[in-house]
């Protein structure tokens, strides 16, 4: 008997190629676009979704057909579009405020 599987295709920057990713439970929203920080065999890396969530009794076959080791390596952490906000706000103003102290506690002529 088959057990349901849950998995998300994506691919690495500059990269043509798709691989298949498992998606743990706790991360079952990924969309397309999110950034992820995945499992490889040389480590983590970032990847971008390609696809929503593919759920199904039969990954292990496509899979397979796409060329995939198995098991599949992990999806670790998602970068959804909120959360990617929410930093690049953040950052912003840190380096705004980065750039505020230089100009404070610089001794410029003019």
């Amino acid at each position: 008997m088959n057990s349901t599987h849950i998995a998300v295709f994506a691919k690495h920057e500059n990269s043509s190629k798709e691989y298949l990713f498992a998606v743990p439970n706790d991360l079952y929203n990924i969309n397309k676009g999110d950034i992820l920080l995945v499992d490889t065999k040389k480590g983590e890396e970032i990847a971008i979704a390609t696809s929503t969530i593919i759920e199904g009794e039969n990954l292990d076959e496509i899979a397979l057909k796409f060329g995939a080791y198995l098991p599949l390596k992990k999806v670790k952490a998602v970068l959804n579009q909120r959360l990617k906000e929410y930093v690049e706000r953040n950052e912003r103003e840190r380096i705004l405020l980065q750039i505020k102290e230089l100009f404070i506690n610089s001794e410029l002529p003019f």
